[in-house]
């Protein structure tokens, strides 16, 4: 170690030399050798590592595979021997071509605990990653293939090899397919990663190629199907026993999925939220705290991108580490030998040799995950080879650690030529270790086989307090059963979830029966069980069955009264994909009612309760609007009424339309205004603010008209407040007038509250005549950052605007490098011939300065005394739409929290020079949709129907996949070039000295 220390510090010598040599600043110059300052690094001996490992109080270490029984591990999958089958990725990571991958199978044959046998179970794989037992095989991942492969002569060998699926990407090595898990519908999960995939049956040239482009994916062993699923992490899938999936991403260390792809349809009234949430409390790019020596080559790297010598992404603030960089093989812990650790959520950082743990509480829909380990880790351990990048739950109730042992663990595409040519990237294909953590006192416990149990023992098993077990029996039956299910076998499974109040045990068993297709004679064990978690879960495996079964359906309605949230969402969910009998109509009908008045603002609530409501809409508002005693409105708070007039009229017909304006012009409509302001609302999301869509509808058109009158005054009140304002700007949306006009310009005042500002550019944006777009030209260099890319939005999004804005700048009156590089890319790429060529020439001869200008004007700002209270406000003003920092603000960039121990200097580069270095998950796309309008923003989630892009302030366009016309990356980042255009060099210092922590900026 002082070793390492010393040659750290005689790295920043060198480094420093380096840079004078290379002539820093000046472009790409041949650097120096650097032979001497990136040692190799010597492994350790299993015993040597495993006594570098700190651990958290009251728990151990063991070891139960090493090599030569065992190398480069990536994944593990237990049969019901409890025999290990150990996926071995040797060719990680540039051995594309070479086939070095194996499937070792290990066995305790004596029960201590260690794994002492070992066979080569199956070789001459390319890139495993994935792999799941399997009536007697094993499926086994190795983009682009997922295999089946089975010992079938007893040898311990896979004499049978099965091509099952293909087309899985392979274009990064550390985004492949991987984490095969059992879900609760005994249905194989997997992760698809970055590299994406377009599946097919090479059995079975007739298969429809299924795409999971942003997807997951499961299929059913014994059908061979393939279901896209919700998705989107990179390494690391897991379910908690409530049947709740996670996932992570290298640098998004805890994610959660709230939903299933299949809900997300086309015909949904209102387009569910993203499925994938990032949960964890201290922000998806946490702390972590490694104990082990930063390895130099990963010092050299970060200093050579900072300075510019050699391309690459600077991230987290210029450190090389101390955050998630290399989340990987997230795990919830289920086993029963730690019992005080069950639900908690492991996930490995490679990159940092640490194991980290949070615990999981619910939230709503959703959930939280928060630190245990205060400035420490679950396990940490000194010796940098030791890369925990995936644990399994262990039929002995352990988890398992596996240890890809490797001396680098990087991407090779990551590493600049300079430094890879002093590494050895293959160094520790030859090693490879396996660790369970147990209890200090814990003693090994020898697995039952239950491949000896007969099946009446095996079902016993699925209330077992260890889900190694659970699901393991699960799988059996499902195996054994999937075609003539038993009914003895049946009846046992019912009989075993009575005898058991675990929440856990009985949806074990109901996934079973699900599977099987087995309807419970008696459902209330389920759905009416205590923990809301249970009744969750219940619903979605229920959900064929009730499918096929009206009395089912009707059991679900109920639970539209449920007290807990998350129960109301899903019930909202399976109701948005049944059929509507009529004689279960009015029971339908009662149940949509009761959602739709308690969704109590939750997005993903409304969505639900909207989609459920499908077809049953017009029987609630006529209850409503129709009842003159009020007695139709009891339950109804003004939210909830709000709601059901907005999604009313987004599937209403006209004939629905008229008969309803009939009856609130006879109802007391006083008392229904938040039904008719929601009515209001899905009209303009109808009509888009278009007053001739009222006709017909005398009594809604009153309203509107009134409003707009008197938004007018609104308006112009200059003490009416930020909420009166934005409402006043929505009534006059509905007419263009040029009265109306000056009003909403008037309004993109830098006086007024950015709320109001934003909702100003939705009232513009009903305009089409240039003469509109002039006018926000004249306004655009005194808007905020985030309300200029609102009004790029607006100016490229209709073909008479960008005109103008051409017409302005060949006039003189506006510099088009004010628009970011997206945009100017754009310009120059546009279908219009004219509109390039002009935006060219105009583009060639701009008068703005070069980002090297602006950066050596401001560099004056880090010789300047800066205010860090003031420099907050700046930051609440031009920042935190895009970025969150000491609790203001939005996560949509990087969070700030480490850019701290970067320095005043790298800070100003990357604020002023955004597209020096731009990470891919931070860049910019341009969807152009088939009615021509222009969307940016970065690619928050993916589904089957749509894609959400997101931008500043949190503001988020989902558009169907049907209406767009093309979709390109800019390779630009989001956040936009010209913030000195906001910021002079005194406010400037003032936000250095707020994001470095420090009351002066020092020279």
């Amino acid at each position: 170690m002082r070793d390492l220390v010393s040659r750290r510090r005689g790295l920043s010598t060198f480094i420093a030399t380096c840079l004078f040599l290379a002539g820093a600043g000046q472009g790409r110059t041949q650097l120096p050798d650097f032979a001497d300052q990136l040692p190799r690094i010597a492994p350790k001996s299993p015993a040597e590592s495993m006594g570098t490992m700190k651990v958290s109080p009251g728990y151990r270490v063991n070891l139960i595979a090493a090599e030569p029984n065992v190398y480069d591990p990536v994944a593990v999958a237990f049969d019901e021997s409890a025999r290990m089958y150990v996926v071995e990725m040797c060719d990680y990571s540039e051995q594309e071509t070479e086939q070095l991958g194996n499937i070792r199978l290990l066995e305790d044959k004596d029960g201590d605990g260690t794994y002492e046998s070992s066979i080569l179970f199956a070789d001459t794989l390319s890139w495993p990653t994935a792999i799941a037992c399997y009536d007697g095989g094993v499926f086994v991942g190795a983009a682009p293939h997922i295999w089946y492969l089975k010992d079938q002569d007893g040898d311990g060998k896979a004499d049978r090899r099965d091509l099952v699926f293909t087309g899985f990407g392979r274009g990064n090595v550390q985004g492949l397919l991987n984490s095969f898990c059992w879900g609760l519908d005994n249905r194989l999960y997997g992760q698809t990663s970055s590299s994406g995939a377009v599946v097919t049956r090479p059995d079975k040239p007739e298969f429809k190629p299924v795409t999971l482009s942003g997807r997951d994916f499961s299929f059913d062993p014994a059908v061979l199907d393939v279901r896209p699923e919700s998705g989107g992490g990179q390494h690391g899938m897991s379910f908690d026993d409530w049947g709740n999936r996670f996932t992570c991403h290298n640098s998004d260390h805890l994610q959660l999925h709230l939903y299933e792809d299949r809900y997300q349809r086309s015909d949904n009234i209102l387009p569910l939220p993203p499925t994938r949430q990032s949960i964890a409390v201290d922000g998806p790019q946490a702390s972590v705290y490694r104990i082990s020596e930063v390895e130099p080559w990963r010092i050299l790297r970060t200093n050579l991108r900072i300075n510019k010598l050699v391309p690459g992404i600077v991230e987290g603030g210029g450190r090389p580490s101390g955050y998630f960089t290399s989340a990987t093989g997230i795990t919830i812990y289920r086993g029963d030998a730690m019992p005080e650790l069950q639900g908690l959520a492991f996930v490995g950082d490679v990159g940092s040799n640490i194991i980290h743990r949070k615990r999981l509480t619910r939230d709503g829909v959703s959930m939280r995950g928060e630190r245990m380990d205060q400035d420490v880790e679950f396990l940490a351990a000194s010796d940098i080879w030791f890369r925990p990048v995936q644990f399994a739950n262990a039929p002995d109730g352990s988890l398992v650690v596996l240890d890809l042992y490797r001396e680098v663990i990087e991407h090779p595409k990551s590493l600049p030529q300079e430094i890879k040519k002093h590494l050895d990237l293959t160094s520790g294909r030859d090693k490879g270790r396996i660790y369970s953590l147990s209890t200090v006192s814990g003693a090994p416990r020898r697995s039952n086989d239950l491949s000896r149990l007969s099946v009446d023992q095996v079902v016993e098993l699925l209330i077992h307090p260890n889900a190694w077990q659970r699901e393991t029996a699960a799988r059996i039956i499902a195996q054994k059963m999937s075609k003539n299910p038993d009914p003895s076998v049946i009846r046992s499974i019912e009989r075993v979830a009575r005898s058991t109040q675990s929440g856990a045990g009985r949806l074990q068993c109901l996934g079973v029966l699900a599977y099987l297709r087995q309807m419970p004679t008696d459902t209330s064990i389920w759905l009416s069980h205590e923990d809301p978690r249970v009744r969750r879960a219940s619903v979605r495996l229920l959900e064929a069955s009730a499918s096929e079964n009206p009395a089912l359906r009707k059991e679900i309605c109920k639970l539209a009264e449920d007290p807990d949230l998350a129960v109301r969402f899903q019930v909202g969910l399976t109701l948005s994909l049944m059929p509507i009998l009529e004689d279960e109509r009015i029971v339908r009908t009662a149940a949509s009612k009761k959602l739709l008045q308690t969704a109590v603002g939750n997005t993903w609530v409304e969505s639900a309760a909207a989609n459920a409501s499908r077809g049953l809409l017009e029987d609630i508002v006529r209850e409503l609007v129709s009842d003159r005693a009020g007695e139709g409105r009891a339950g109804w708070s003004p939210d909830g009424e709000y709601l059901l007039g907005r999604v009313f009229v987004l599937q209403a017909s006209q004939d629905q339309l008229v008969d309803v304006d009939r009856q609130l012009s006879q109802a007391q409509s006083k008392t229904l205004r938040s039904f008719i302001q929601g009515c209001i609302a899905g009209i303009a999301s109808k009509s888009k603010f278009n007053l001739s869509a009222f006709d017909g509808l005398p009594t809604l058109k009153g309203v509107v008209v009134e409003s707009i009158d008197s938004a007018r005054a609104k308006l112009a009140d200059a003490t009416a407040d930020a909420k009166a304002k934005i409402e006043a700007v929505q009534s006059l949306r509905w007419q263009r007038s040029e009265a109306n006009a000056e009003l909403l310009v008037k309004a993109l005042d830098q006086r007024e509250p950015g709320s109001v500002q934003a909702s100003a550019l939705d009232g513009i944006s009903e305009y089409t005549d240039s003469e509109m777009a002039i006018r926000l030209l004249a306004k655009y260099s005194s808007l905020a950052p985030s309300l200029k890319t609102r009004a790029t939005d607006l100016l490229f999004s209709k073909k008479p605007w960008l005109q103008a804005l051409l017409r302005r700048a060949g006039e003189g009156g506006f510099d088009l490098r004010e628009l970011d590089p997206a945009r100017q890319n754009a310009l120059q790429q546009n279908a219009d011939p004219v509109i390039r060529e002009t935006a060219a020439k105009l583009l060639g001869r701009s008068a703005n300065e070069s980002r090297a200008q602006v950066l050596a004007k401001y560099r004056e700002a880090l010789k300047t005394k800066g205010n860090p209270e003031v420099g907050k406000a700046h930051f609440a003003k031009v920042c935190a739409s895009c970025h969150k920092y000491e609790g203001l603000g939005y996560e949509l960039g990087p969070n700030l929290s480490t850019f701290k121990y970067r320095g005043a200097e790298a800070i100003l580069e990357n604020v002023l020079d955004p597209n020096r270095e731009v990470n891919p998950q931070y860049v910019s796309y341009t969807i152009l949709t088939t009615d021509e309008r222009t969307i940016t923003g970065m690619v928050e989630s993916e589904s089957a129907t749509s894609i959400t892009l997101i931008r500043g302030d949190n503001a988020r366009d989902t558009i169907q996949r049907s209406e767009i016309e093309q979709m390109k990356s800019s390779k630009l980042s989001i956040m936009p070039e010209g913030i000195e255009n906001q910021l002079d060099i005194q406010a400037m210092a003032d936000l250095l000295a707020f994001l470095t922590g420090d009351a002066i900026v020092k020279k």
